[in-house]
């Protein structure tokens, strides 16, 4: 045993030297209160946490008055940015509302641009579901069936397009801004109405496959509660969310029409039909003034700002599909050629075995093909291609990963030619990089912690420093795509200060500041210098559109307009000679690239009134904008072990051999730093029967975990005929295993490393009491890659096992290979192979044992003699070498295990063949559930006692 503790202590060092990072759970995290919201943070987020938390109390009052029910329940608020991405969640938990608010801001690209302030307009929002869908029933049934499943019957009777769509309604009707004032939605639904490609009423909630189709119910259901009201009356929401909540037990759909007239599927029809006719109406109202460039290149789903290089011959772009990875991909500027040629063959073959055959119509450019291709990788894809000034390389950003998982944006270097890839950054959160004309460094926009900045990045060591000028992180001013002057004295960059979006050029010797008036072209965004410097181009939006214009960068020169588009014209970019300029299309499918000549003639500027086709433009708000008011919070105090929460639940292990019920109590804090489990077990005679009480402590690097248990089994009392033993493992045990587990991640893997001590007193049915000693080491490494639309899953598991049983001693190593490659879960092929030795063991005890269920009763090191095989019973066979193959096709598995003793007898190999479904779960403290692992199927034995038997099971396996 020495060398196990030598080994031990070795991880447990290794461990205890690791830092955590910031946002971890074992960072170091903070709380605030107020009367009706426990703010959580890590300390870096403590700015924006306060601030925030003096302006929720204001906003709940503001919230409550509109959508007509003051809940009183405190919410716990978690402040965090996980994704590097601005989103929020609400979950209207009756016995715990929680609200989770991700620090990071939204650009002036983004369809959430359009707001007075990001915190305020992200924490109304996610009020507005804990509000809307916290409100109780008042069926006396289904408050009891609450106190189980504890959602309110909105939350789980109202579709998703209704609840988003609600929340995305208020957020505009109580700021006069949101997304039902921004140009966007109104675009969007515009193009889709005009184009006769509307989702359908199924399509509302999710959207199917459909491009932005997660969107429909914010963008979508938002203006149809908007024109449901505009009929039935402002009070007309309320009184659904009234006979939804009723003691009258209702379906939505039965609730809504005693409040429309008619069933949902029906009014979304005539509400489509209304916005198509009003989407046609201002295409024939603008058709006399559009200007919409030429069709480049017909690409679609969520295509990138498109790059031309410095020389003009090509432009890089990332290219999207809903069923592939992205691609950074460099297209050749010049005539498509050989696509022509390829074609024109192809016809004249065609008509010459066909004469009478017709010649298809050609409405767009034939598809051109990648010159130089870069794939995503697994955990990111690549964003704003920049070319080097030199042509030789360019610049993007790819979100990676840091050790715990979460996502920051990072400079990466490509050099298309050779195919070499380069990191600049690490964890430095930096985007939108544009290098300087000499090539050594770049402008960019770090967002960190809620605050915003320019910052500038050197391209040789990839450190990151301040603008001359600059007054560091602000939350007060968020910054967009910086973009460089072709003599690289000025960076034009796109800044919202609380009053909206404006361009600025801020110089980079001093920081000087000018602002550029956009006048009616509206709100920017893209900014780009023209080839001299003397202008910019941007897109703006104003009126429910959006165009490009040409700024003159000379006070007093007015915008000019080169685009007037039906739908949304974005991300204009100029070729280095000035010739040409690339924008993205807004479609139904997509973005497309098309292309015009900024010196040709402007487009008409005839503004026509189109106020009376609203949603198909944005309407004018009515009605008075909340203010929001902000009162001091408390200081924040140490998080420490946080306020404990207690869950209770309920597990079930059956099959063919044995049944147990399991009972319990789930307690631990929000954050998941501490979590623990008391669970009871009983059932069949089999077992095992008993209780345990487990716990996993996670405030540090290294998570430390304990397992008290006692439990009861007797496999003897299902042994068929023909068993390889009789009653050697029917036993009572009590113990205590004590583990420390680390784990590390990277974009495209992770390493877990494990180390337990399990300490036990065994009295067999038979013989005397034994005390058990097992020191455990263990690792684990998954990796994953895409190849295409597939992803390829590679696994490999290792173990070490010393024990002394009854002063005994005993070892056991074992490992584990897994290989997987498929495009969903019913789509993938899967094979695994499992090895496992034992020597020296005198004992049945510990030995390898064949057959069983993993039982929550029992803690993980105990599962290392037993291979694990549902459609067996317990100790089916007995060995000291093992060998395992599993190879499944989707749900549909074949399984073949052999067990042999030290002197290479017993039986030869035992088949089963199936079909198993299962799922594996993480701790989730949100909603105070410890982790789960589950496996239901049914199978036949076609070997061995059992040969012909048809077998069943269900196992679930509660862990802290």
């Amino acid at each position: 045993m020495k060398l196990l503790k030598a080994a031990i202590l070795a991880w447990a060092v290794l461990f205890l030297v690791t830092a955590a990072p910031a946002q971890s759970v074992s960072g170091e995290w903070r709380t605030t209160a107020t009367e009706h919201f426990r703010v959580h943070y890590p300390v870096g987020y403590e700015g924006w946490a306060l601030r925030a938390a003096g302006r929720l109390e204001s906003i709940r009052e503001i919230v409550a008055e509109e959508v007509g029910w003051p809940d009183a329940r405190v919410v716990d608020v978690l402040v965090q940015d996980p994704m590097a991405s601005a989103n929020g969640m609400a979950w209207p938990v009756l016995d715990g509302p929680r609200m989770i608010l991700w620090t990071n801001p939204p650009g002036a690209r983004s369809i959430l641009r359009n707001f007075e302030d990001w915190a305020e307009m992200l924490m109304l929002h996610e009020e507005v579901h804990i509000l809307h869908l916290m409100r109780p029933s008042r069926n006396r049934l289904r408050q009891w069936v609450s106190m189980v499943l504890p959602f309110g019957p909105l939350a789980t009777g109202a579709p998703r397009w209704v609840t988003e769509g609600y929340a995305t309604l208020v957020e505009g009707k109580l700021t006069g801004a949101g997304r039902p004032y921004g140009n966007m939605r109104a675009a969007i639904l515009r193009e889709w109405a005009r184009s006769g490609r509307l989702p359908t009423y199924g399509q509302l909630a999710s959207g199917g496959d459909l491009w932005l189709g997660g969107g429909f119910a914010y963008l979508v259901g938002s203006a149809y509660l908007e024109w449901l009201t505009d009929r039935a009356g402002e009070d007309s929401l309320r009184k659904l969310w009234l006979r939804m909540s009723a003691k009258e037990t209702r379906s939505f759909e039965q609730a809504f029409t005693g409040v429309f007239g008619d069933p949902p599927a029906k009014l979304y029809g005539r509400f489509a039909a209304e916005l198509t006719y009003k989407a046609l109406e201002a295409e024939q109202r603008l058709e006399p003034f559009l200007a919409a460039g030429d069709l480049w290149q017909a690409t679609s789903w969520t295509t990138g700002a498109p790059a031309p290089a410095p020389d003009g011959n090509s432009v890089a772009v990332v290219l999207r599909a809903r069923k592939q990875p992205s691609r950074l991909v460099v297209f050749d500027c010049g005539e498509n050629v050989e696509a022509e040629k390829e074609f024109q063959d192809n016809l004249d073959h065609i008509l010459a075995a066909d004469p009478e055959d017709v010649a298809p119509v050609r409405r767009k450019p034939l598809g051109r093909k990648p010159v130089y291709t870069l794939p995503a990788a697994v955990a990111g894809e690549p964003y704003g291609p920049r070319w080097m000034p030199d042509g030789g390389s360019i610049l993007f950003v790819r979100m990676d990963r840091d050790r715990s998982g979460f996502l920051h944006p990072d400079i990466h270097r490509w050099f298309p030619e050779s195919g070499r890839l380069v990191r600049v950054t690490r964890e430095a959160d930096v985007r939108d990089p544009d290098p300087a004309p000499d090539g050594t460094w770049a402008v960019a926009v770090r967002n960190r912690m809620g605050s915003s900045e320019l910052v500038r990045v050197e391209l040789a060591t990839g450190a990151v420093s301040r603008l001359p000028g600059s007054e560091g992180p602000s939350l007060d001013l968020i910054y967009d795509q910086p973009r460089i002057s072709p003599d690289g004295e000025q960076v034009a960059v796109v800044r919202h200060s609380g009053d909206g979006w404006e361009l600025v050029l801020i110089s980079v010797a001093d920081g000087e500041e000018i602002v550029v008036p956009t006048g009616l072209a509206g709100s920017p965004a893209y900014p780009c210098w023209s080839h001299d410097g003397g202008s910019l181009y941007i897109s703006a939006g104003r009126k429910g559109f959006v165009d490009i214009f040409r700024l003159d960068t000379r006070p007093g020169v007015p915008p000019r307009r080169l685009t007037r588009t039906l739908g949304a014209s974005l991300a204009p970019a100029p070729v280095s000679d000035g010739s040409r300029l690339f924008f993205l299309a807004l479609t139904p499918d997509g973005y497309e690239i098309r292309t015009l000549q900024p010196g040709g003639p402007a487009p008409a500027a005839a503004d026509p009134d189109l106020a009376d086709l609203a949603p198909a433009v944005p309407q004018a708000h009515q009605g008075t904008v909340a203010r929001i008011q902000e009162n001091p919070p408390k200081p924040g105090v140490a998080y420490g072990a946080g306020r404990q929460e207690l869950r209770p639940i309920l597990g079930w292990d059956h099959g063919s051999h044995a049944g147990q019920f399991h009972l319990g109590l789930r307690g631990g804090d929000l954050l998941g730093r501490g979590d623990w489990l008391v669970l009871g077990g009983t059932g069949s005679d089999a077992g095992p029967e008993g209780v345990a009480a487990a716990g996993t402590w996670r405030g540090w690097p290294i998570a430390l975990g304990i397992h008290l248990y006692w439990a009861e089994s007797r496999p003897s009392s299902y042994r068929e005929p023909n068993s390889a033993i009789g009653a050697d493992l029917d036993l009572r045990r009590k113990g205590a295993e004590i583990e420390a587990g680390w784990s590390r991640q990277w974009n495209r893997s992770r390493l877990d490393l494990a180390a337990a001590v399990l300490l036990e007193s065994v009295t067999p049915a038979f013989g005397s009491d034994l005390s058990r000693k097992v020191g455990a080491l263990a690792s684990g490494w998954r990796g994953n890659r895409r190849l295409g639309s597939w992803t390829m899953t590679t696994a490999a598991d290792l173990g070490a096992r010393i024990g002394e049983t009854g002063g005994d001693s005993w070892t056991r190593y074992q490992g584990r290979v897994r290989f997987a490659i498929g495009k969903g879960r019913f789509q993938r092929v899967q094979a695994a192979y499992r090895r496992a030795i034992t020597d020296e063991a005198m004992l049945v005890l510990d030995r390898l044992q064949l057959g069983g269920m993993e039982s929550s009763i029992l803690p993980g090191t105990l599962n290392g003699a037993r291979m694990v095989e549902p459609a067996l019973p317990a100790g089916h066979r007995i060995g000291d070498d093992y060998e395992g193959r599993e190879l499944s096709l989707g749900p549909v598995f074949y399984r073949d295990h052999r067990l042999t003793d030290a002197a290479g007898g017993g039986g030869g190999r035992l088949a089963i063949a199936g079909l198993e479904f299962g799922f594996g779960t993480q701790p989730n403290p949100v909603l105070r559930l410890p982790g789960l692992k589950v496996r239901a199927g049914a199978g036949r034995v076609l070997d061995g006692p059992l040969d012909g038997d048809n077998r069943f099971w269900v196992n679930m396996v509660w862990r802290p």
